[in-house]
């Protein structure tokens, strides 16, 4: 089989393997889809994400769907042909945390990004079975779409409420949805032109390119002079107190 590897930054080579040998508890993946992360661009580029450790050469590509071809003698969970999408995540099962169901701050937690290859292995726990009506491309998105999720699970949306999403990319897309699903007026902030058509295609009630229009003045308006009731930050990276201010009602005060 063949992997695409980082031999050193800006330097991705596609190199030849045998199939990965499984356990009798893993599972072989023929991958079908493979997300690129912000994470993945930023060790292209030479910068090591948080929690990462680079080794070259080194194998990215975390956001996996793909289909089962292979199963250990002990897994009873899927079969081959099944349609599965991965958790890169390994975690410990016996640290404090892990007791506690909290698995994404294991104190032992490893990570393993087999997306970038044609096939890759993986303990069966890590994977879970596509429903039929969603495609693998689809089925990519959930480990950003829990991202997502696990972000907005800390926020009250009242019905109604005014929603300002900054940053078009894939995680703004999502946390636009959702908020529209939960009945928010949202409105979408970005740059790039063909990525806010798209918020407008997922049903933005407002877009505003950043570039060209004031945010604050656009914000005011359709929320009639108010602010908004919520801010999400998806362009990854901390926004100044001055945009916050900004957009929030003047009665808010940002947390200390």
């Amino acid at each position: 089989m063949k992997i695409a590897r980082l031999h050193e930054p800006l330097k991705m080579q596609i190199d030849d393997f045998e199939k990965p040998a499984i356990g009798p508890q893993e599972v072989l993946v023929k991958v079908g889809i493979c997300g690129v992360c912000g994470t993945d661009i930023d060790a292209y580029e030479g910068k090591v994400p948080r929690g990462w450790t680079i080794t070259y050469p080194f194998q990215m590509g975390h956001e996996v769907a793909g289909t089962v071809v292979g199963v250990g003698e002990n897994v009873k969970n899927v079969n081959p042909g099944d349609r599965v999408v991965a958790d890169g995540r390994l975690t410990c099962g016996y640290c404090y945390y892990c007791r506690r169901g909290l698995f994404s701050v294991c104190e032992n937690q490893a990570y393993f990004s087999g997306g970038l290859s044609q096939f890759s292995s993986y303990p069966y726990q890590n994977l879970t079975k596509i429903p039929d009506n969603v495609s693998l491309e689809e089925a990519a998105f959930a480990e950003p779409l829990a991202c997502v999720i696990n972000g907005q699970s800390k926020l009250s949306v009242p019905f109604g409420s005014v929603a300002v999403v900054i940053g078009d990319g894939s995680i703004g897309l999502m946390h636009l949805q959702l908020l529209r699903h939960q009945g928010a007026f949202t409105v979408m902030v970005g740059l790039l032109e063909h990525r806010l058509k798209v918020a407008e295609e997922l049903g933005a009630n407002v877009v505003i390119n950043a570039g060209q229009e004031s945010v604050e003045k656009v914000v005011r308006e359709v929320s009639n002079g108010r602010g908004a009731d919520i801010v999400v930050n998806a362009v990854g990276k901390v926004l100044s107190a001055h945009i916050w201010t900004s957009l929030l009602p003047s009665r808010r005060k940002l947390p200390q």
